[in-house]
């Protein structure tokens, strides 16, 4: 299956994500320290990045796509609580997911945006 990066700060909602895709099969890599999920995305080369919008005052989500962005192109499933679904497309995610979601609502998000990023690469 898919190896995916979590970037999540919620305490909650980080280990359940990552349990549902173990469960699904896929190698699930949480990131607990957002400082570092560029570095981790660099050198892991996952084939989806799940990404929160909200992670630390002093860094969010859009900073961290950034950073993934000025060396790597993956998938990128940004979230968040805030409708902020059309900021974080143009921002260059390939989906977004509206919290709180249900399990299904996950894949579904999971499959848009590596569909997503297929059909750029296509172009």
């Amino acid at each position: 299956m898919a190896k995916i990066v979590i970037v999540e700060n919620d305490t909650d909602i980080a280990p359940l994500v990552q349990k549902l895709l173990e469960f699904e099969g896929h190698q699930a890599i949480l990131v607990q320290e957002p400082r570092e999920a560029a570095a981790v995305v660099w050198r892991e080369k996952p084939d989806l990045v799940y990404l929160d919008v909200r992670l630390t005052a002093e860094l969010d989500g859009f900073a961290i796509l950034r950073q993934i962005r000025s060396r790597l192109d993956v998938p990128v499933l940004m979230c968040s609580g805030l409708s902020l679904e059309q900021k974080c497309l143009d921002a260059g995610a390939n989906a977004f997911l509206l919290k709180p979601f249900d399990f299904r609502e996950l894949m579904d998000g999971i499959k848009r945006a590596t569909a997503s990023s297929k059909e750029v690469k296509r172009l």
